[in-house]
Parts: structure tokens; sequence; C-alpha cells
């Protein structure tokens, strides 16, 4: 990812910016919760934002913000949540293949994986309720975009066999919050990939809401 970002800069496709990769923790679904033994939302919010805008040369302002993120990093927990959680922290949210939806019951993510994913899954999966776009997966934590959606450039990339993505630009489009998507056919759960396939059209995103400000 350092290596496209950087590309992006060179081709002039997206202005120099200083990228900051936060390592939450392991299954952390990236906000706080009380059965997480890592706060992980105060931890990026109040604690390594603050870091980052006094060591570097940053523009702390929302205007010059954007936050991306791919599959637990995308979804309704790290860039989607936090963006929506903190407007005014964040002017474009880019999402790659993201779950938005309450984690299904029948075991279709089970194949392939180990007992322990599945359990984590299932943990989820247990403080969900039916039927909801979800932002956060815990109980309190769900819900649409609210009054605050409007400001961000919001940018979709779906992969085919995740319907999600699909269902959350429906979703976007009921709402009519104006937003990006794009479905990238044939491309697998792997993040490299999903960069090399959607080329610098998230950093074109990125560029054009930090433009436009």
């Amino acid at each position: 990812m350092a290596r496209e970002y950087d590309r992006a800069i060179a081709e002039g496709v997206l202005p120099p910016v200083i990228v900051v990769f936060p390592n939450g923790g392991r299954r952390v679904e990236y906000r706080d919760w009380p059965d997480q033994n890592v706060p992980s939302e105060t931890m990026i919010m109040d604690e390594l934002m603050p870091l980052v805008d006094r060591e570097y040369r940053t523009i702390d302002d929302r205007k010059a913000r954007g936050i991306e993120g791919m599959s637990m990093g995308g979804n309704g927990c790290l860039a989607f949540f936090l963006a929506f959680r903190h407007p005014e922290k964040f002017i474009s949210v880019v999402a790659y293949a993201g779950l938005y939806r309450p984690l299904p019951t029948d075991g279709r993510l089970f194949p392939g994986i180990r007992p322990e994913q599945q359990a984590w899954i299932e943990k989820l999966r247990s403080g969900t309720r039916p039927g909801t776009i979800c932002f956060g997966w815990r109980s309190g934590q769900h819900g649409p975009p609210g009054r605050h959606a409007d400001p961000h450039h919001l940018r979709l990339d779906g992969r085919g066999a995740l319907e999600d993505g699909e269902v959350l630009h429906a979703f976007l489009q009921r709402l009519a919050i104006p937003h990006e998507y794009e479905m990238l056919l044939g491309v697998p759960h792997n993040q490299k990939m999903y960069y090399e396939r959607a080329g610098f059209h998230g950093f074109a995103h990125h560029a054009r809401a930090f433009a436009m400000q």
C-alpha cells in the first residue's frame, strides 16, 4: 500500500500526504466495546491522531484528512464507523470489501477458517440486530449515517462474492447521499489485489475531496 501511495503522489494523482497505518490489535473491529481489551477507537482518535499532528507537518483540519480501509478496516468499524462518529475529523472515506450488515447466521463465512475465527464471528453476530445496516457491530452502535453524512466524500469498492457493498450502495442511494461505487469482480479477499484492480480510483477520490475544500 505504501508503494501505491508513493506512486500515486509521484504521478500527480494524489497531493503529498502523510499516511498512517494504525494497528488497533487483533480482531478489535477498530472501536471501543465492553468485551474488548484494547479501546481502539480511543487509541486512534484521542492518542494517535493528536500524536501525528504534533510530530509531523500535518494540516490539522478535516478538510485535509481522509480515512480508508479494507474488510474489518473498511466496514462499519474503522473507515465508515469512525468517519460518521467523528465527522469533524474526516472529509473523505474510501472502503474496500467491507461488511455492513449483521453477520449471517447460516455459517457461510465458516468454510476454510479456523475454529477461533468461527468463535469470533459468532461473538460479533450475537450483538447485532437483524435487518439493519451496521456501523459498528455491537449493541448501541447500529444505524444509518446521520445528519453529518453529506459533507463526507464517500467511495465504496465492493466485491462480487460479498454483496454488502451492493446493499450499502442502494441504501445510500435511498437516502440521497452522494457517493462513488465500483464493483471489483473476480478479486479475492486480498488487499494487494484490491489496490492493483482499483488502480488510482481511491487515491483520486481523496484528491478531489481535498481540492474541493
